[in-house]
């Protein structure tokens, strides 16, 4: 990746960008603002205009389908991109209809069978122990192992007999 003196400069007022990794949008520029919601990787977003600050890392952007906006990082300070471009802002112009749905900013899409039957083909071969082992992750990982780990246990905790869940005591 090229490095950009301005980085923001590289996302013009009009373009689209797509989520690359989760990240977080806030209600102002400043990194301390309170968070507005957490964009999941795939979003697409309309850029409405860069950072006010010189050698700005920050876009102000909009999700079309939701109508949220707040600011969020287009690269993070060690150079890791958090979106790219997807349509310029001539391509986003003579486009006046989407022609796909966004995904939502806050709902993954279904997966898709195949992999449901996967991940619960995986966490029925798991013992109780070795479940809770895989919840037990590094901080130095934790994106990966959050996604993979929101999965497995989705799929250990519907393979688990209602009548299970019925008798087991509540935990205060």
């Amino acid at each position: 990746m090229q490095a950009v003196k301005a980085p923001a400069l590289a996302f013009p007022q009009g373009c689209q960008v797509t989520v690359l990794d989760e990240i977080v949008v806030r209600a102002e520029e400043s990194l301390d603002s309170k968070v507005v919601t957490v964009l999941r990787e795939g979003t697409l977003l309309d850029v409405l205009h860069g950072g006010f600050e010189p050698e700005t890392r920050r876009l102000y952007v909009r999700h079309d389908q939701s109508g949220c906006s707040g600011w969020i990082s287009c690269i993070a300070m060690s150079g890791h991109p958090w979106v790219s471009l997807v349509a310029s802002v001539s391509q986003v112009a003579s486009h006046t209809e989407a022609t796909t749905a966004l995904p939502s900013m806050l709902v993954d899409p279904p997966a898709p069978e195949d992999q449901k039957d996967a991940e619960l083909s995986v966490a029925e071969r798991l013992s109780d122990q070795e479940v809770l082992r895989e919840l037990q992750i590094s901080a130095g990982d934790s994106r990966p192992a959050w996604k993979e780990l929101d999965s497995l246990a989705g799929a250990w905790l519907a393979n688990v007999p209602q009548e299970a869940w019925r008798s087991a005591p509540i935990m205060s």
